[in-house]
């Protein structure tokens, strides 16, 4: 991976966050399982995620109101669930019309939990996928971020694939999701840029260029990129942050896909660094 995103080390507002999601093959999707097959998968997940050491060494929390694990019988405690909630790391139970009619809402909250390693790294069980693992970083290390997610992936899929099973994989569509925008890596990537030159004259253009690159850009504080804020606590400008991801593809590695975001990040970064110098913005936007 690449990861000299700013050079300049002025635009990259030192926050990145990584999800991502796998399913279990011969299972079926979280929304569509029975009862009995979601505590399966939890129970074959969470043995393969506490088999986890070193620095992937974490604590198994189901959810409140869950009775799915027999040491905790009513679920995690008041005292883990906040604390999860500060962090951003608590999934909350599908309220929307097309997930509850989905199915992602069935039997809420039984047979679902949480890996805490750290408030950077973690894995949620049968949220709306069997897997999804989430990393954040506060500082400027997306390397490290995406590493550390990868270390935790490769762990998991090992044990299973020990115990006769693996993730639902097609060398058509790569890993495969009750999503079909997730279809491919599996992998979402993003991170927060200050752009103020860019916002303050250029901000329809900066949204065709975003797109051109495969960039998803939104106004910072309305993604899940806001978790990193919160958690960082830095004070960002609101109007002139934007939230950048890439969502998952298809016909691409996750290490490609990382790559190609931080190449586009990177041609952004330049691009504020250029119109704050005094360059013409028509000429820099051309190129």
């Amino acid at each position: 991976v690449e990861f000299a995103l700013d050079p300049t080390d002025d635009v990259v507002a030192s926050v990145y966050l990584l999800r991502m999601h796998r399913n279990l093959e011969g299972l079926p999707f979280t929304n569509a399982g029975t009862w009995e097959q979601r505590r399966e998968t939890e129970a074959l997940l969470e043995k393969a995620l506490l088999s986890c050491e070193g620095e992937l060494k974490g604590e198994y929390l189901p959810l409140e109101g869950s009775q799915s694990v027999e040491r905790f019988p009513e679920g995690m405690g008041n005292d883990d669930a906040a604390c999860l909630a500060r962090e951003k790391l608590l999934p909350e139970e599908p309220d929307s019309d097309v997930l509850v009619a989905g199915g992602f809402a069935r039997h809420w909250p039984d047979g679902r939990g949480v890996f805490r390693i750290s408030e950077e790294l973690a894995c949620w069980i049968n949220e709306h996928h069997h897997v999804q693992l989430i990393s954040a970083r506060f500082d400027k290390d997306l390397h490290l971020a995406f590493s550390r997610l990868s270390r935790l992936e490769r762990a998991i899929r090992e044990h299973i694939e020990r115990v006769g099973h693996r993730f639902a994989f097609d060398k058509h569509w790569g890993f495969l999701s009750p999503s079909l925008p997730m279809l491919g890596t599996g992998l979402v990537v993003g991170c927060v840029l200050q752009l103020p030159t860019l916002s303050d004259s250029h901000s329809a253009a900066l949204a065709a260029l975003c797109a051109s690159l495969g960039l998803k850009a939104s106004r910072h504080g309305t993604s899940d990129m806001a978790r990193c804020n919160s958690c960082s606590g830095r004070r960002l400008s609101m109007g002139k942050t934007w939230d950048l991801s890439r969502p998952s593809s298809l016909g691409i590695t996750e290490v490609e896909q990382v790559n190609h975001f931080i190449a586009a990040c990177r041609l952004l970064c330049d691009l504020e660094v250029e119109l704050r110098r005094g360059a013409d913005a028509e000429e820099a936007l051309a190129k």
